[in-house]
């Protein structure tokens, strides 16, 4: 498997990071993005909303993605004008429906907030 490597062609005027794809660096993941956004001079609410976006792709990657087998995922978040952009790269398998199972996600949020995990 090919190794992710940072790019700055990606990530031009942005934070970038690569994580190992497993459930345990959730908090981690997280931890990046809150103190990226919040460094940009985002508010509360948007540190909040790209953190529990970020978690739960990241988590639909590891999960669904790597199906928990390990590999590595990027995040580059920079800005763009006045928007916020947050990039994730990785190298699994492509996502199919037929490759999702009914189940409920491993992954949660835990900042207290109470959250619907859907299913197809």
């Amino acid at each position: 498997m090919r190794r992710l490597t940072s790019s700055n062609e990606l990530c031009e005027g942005g934070q970038q990071r690569v994580f190992p794809a497993e459930v345990g660096q959730l908090g981690v993941v997280r931890e990046f993005v809150e103190a990226t956004v919040a460094g940009f001079g985002a508010d509360e609410s948007l540190v909040h909303d790209a953190a529990l976006a970020a978690d739960e792709a990241v988590c639909n990657i590891i999960v669904h993605g790597y199906q928990r087998l390990g590999g590595e995922i990027e995040l580059c978040i920079a800005r763009a004008g006045s928007d916020l952009v947050i990039r994730i790269r990785d190298r699994a398998q492509p996502l199919t429906p037929r490759r999702i199972r009914r189940r409920i996600s491993p992954c949660r949020w835990n900042s207290g907030d109470r959250v619907a995990w859907g299913s197809t």
